[in-house]
C-alpha cells in the first residue's frame, strides 16, 4: 500500500507518513458504520449525549497533542 508524506508547509519540515487508504478500505469502513448505524438510531438522547461526552472528554484530555499536531500539519 502507499504512503503519504506529510510535511510542514511552512518549513517543509518531514512529520510523519500515513498509509495511503485504498478503495477496498474505506469500503470496510463504511461498511462496518452502516452496520453500526441502526444500535445508534436505537440510543436515547441520553446515551448520545453520553458517548458525546467521552468524545469530549478526549479530546480535552489530549488537547495539548492535538494543538501541537494541527500547528505542525498547517504550519501555522
Amino acid at each position: 500500500m502507499a504512503t503519504l508524506a506529510v510535511h510542514n508547509p511552512r518549513t517543509g519540515q518531514f512529520l510523519y507518513e500515513v498509509e495511503e487508504a485504498g478503495d477496498e478500505t474505506v469500503t470496510a469502513v463504511f461498511q462496518r458504520a452502516r452496520a453500526v448505524q441502526p444500535q445508534i438510531a436505537a440510543m436515547s438522547v441520553a446515551e448520545r449525549a453520553r458517548e458525546i461526552v467521552k468524545i469530549s472528554d478526549y479530546l480535552v484530555a489530549h488537547r495539548e497533542a492535538i494543538i501541537d499536531r494541527l500547528v505542525a500539519e498547517t504550519g501555522k
